[in-house]
């Protein structure tokens, strides 16, 4: 490394100012230009530096066209320090996998029928199998073991979409469950499952991922629906289509006919978490607020390292005001999701409660959210929601138009998200929820 521990460039504003361009578009750029920027080890989003000297090298060889390609790295140069462990343990599967005799996960993406996507080549398979399973148990080191495998997959096997349509559901899992960012996970979730559908146009599974990139990051309701749609009359029996499809619903403010959606999803595959959890918040969307709380509950008891659950507690504790019991639930959810950084400031959040209460606790949350905004520009709508919980209903208004301004994935599904129920029907709110 030629510079010096002075001479780095801390931060997305402080890094796309280097280069002549705003943090979102920095932050585009390491995802489809190959930006040279490096992670702090569990420091969530905002933890990033770079190099000055290797950002002069880049570029003067920067191509001056956007090759629209997945980065060419290999999984350990893009997660750091920690996907280098998990893709050396890819390549010996020993103690620290799951038992080949355990049941396959909730939600693998078997193809119809069941058919293995490898053929007769049962070390592909097997590797297949194995990499979804470590996606599907939705741990931080399960997805990163499941990206390494699938990478090596796809490389192996560049004509077959099975692997792709496994880095695009990795990709958005890691995203939800880790800190990949948002704009970096959609793009390379839009590649691989663009690429898939080219290599297999009536695959249910590449469908139902390019339409849940469609729907969260970019809007297209329209398009989204009639791909989850046609994937499921494809595949019928397939859990994964009917629970992303539910979940658009509820974006889509179709409350009743997400439940029953997310109901069938269930049947198909009951021990999952990840359906259970999304039907708890659905329940909590549709009124059932302590039928809600006591099923997700549950499934942070039946599941206690399933992070999803214990997430959308904190969510439902905080606009409620239960200042402990957010910051219990917050506190596990960065546990589990290995965010430091988050631990540390619900950290701050509990020293401020002690001292001023609710309304100091999320002063301080507001306030930390505000400088990750100023110098990532990431998230305003995290920041809307906040202030929701507060009672600011100006800063609602002014971080949504935020987010609006600045094209912001979710901006278009925002009558999923609990926190917004109370300004849906409310005029000067009314353009960010054209479903309701």
């Amino acid at each position: 490394m030629s510079g010096t521990q002075t001479e780095r460039l801390t931060g997305w504003k402080t890094i796309g100012a280097f280069v002549g361009r705003d943090a979102r578009t920095a932050r585009r750029w390491e995802a489809e230009r190959g930006l040279p920027v490096h992670r702090v080890p569990g420091g969530g989003n905002a933890s990033v530096w770079a190099d000055p000297e290797e950002l002069r090298n880049w570029m003067k060889g920067a191509p001056p066209e956007l090759q629209a390609a997945r980065s060419p790295d290999p999984p350990a140069q893009r997660f750091g320090k920690r996907g280098w462990l998990i893709a050396a343990c890819a390549l010996g599967i020993g103690a620290t996998s799951v038992p080949i005799a355990t049941r396959w996960a909730a939600n693998a993406s078997d193809p119809p029928g069941n058919n293995l996507p490898y053929g007769n080549d049962a070390a592909a398979n097997e590797t297949w199998r194995l990499a979804s399973l470590s996606r599907d148990r939705r741990s931080v080191p399960g997805l990163l073991k499941a990206e390494a495998m699938f990478d090596q997959l796809s490389k192996t096997y560049p004509k077959n979409a099975a692997a792709f349509i496994g880095l695009a559901e990795t990709d958005l899992l890691l995203r939800e469950f880790n800190s990949l960012p948002s704009e970096t996970a959609y793009r390379r979730a839009t590649l691989a499952a663009e690429h898939a559908l080219a290599l297999d146009p009536a695959s249910p599974a590449a469908m139902r991922a390019l339409a849940f990139c469609k729907y969260w990051n970019e809007g297209n309701r329209a398009q989204a629906m009639t791909l989850f749609e046609r994937a499921i009359r494809i595949n019928p029996d397939d859990a994964l289509s009917w629970h992303w499809y539910g979940t658009a619903l509820l974006g889509a403010s179709r409350a009743s006919d997400a439940l029953s959606a997310l109901d069938k999803a269930s049947q198909l595959n009951p021990d999952s978490s990840a359906i259970a959890a999304d039907r708890g918040y659905a329940h909590y969307l549709t009124g059932d607020h302590k039928g809600a709380v006591a099923g997700l509950r549950e499934v942070t008891q039946i599941d206690p390292e399933f992070s999803g659950a214990h997430y959308y507690l904190e969510r439902i504790y905080l606009i409620e005001g239960n200042g402990p019991a957010y910051l219990a639930e917050a506190g596990t959810t960065a546990r589990l999701k290995q965010q430091s950084a988050r631990l540390k400031t619900v950290a701050e959040a509990a020293a401020a409660y002690k001292t001023g209460g609710k309304a100091a606790m999320l002063s301080s949350l507001i306030a930390d959210e505000t400088r990750k905004f100023d110098q990532d520009g990431e998230s305003a709508i995290r920041l809307a929601m906040l202030n929701s919980a507060a009672g600011n209903r100006a800063e609602v208004l002014r971080w949504l138009t935020k987010a609006e301004a600045i094209r912001e994935p979710g901006i278009g599904a925002l009558d999923g998200y609990i926190e917004f129920v109370p300004y849906r029907d409310s005029s000067d709110f009314k353009r960010f929820f054209p479903a309701h």
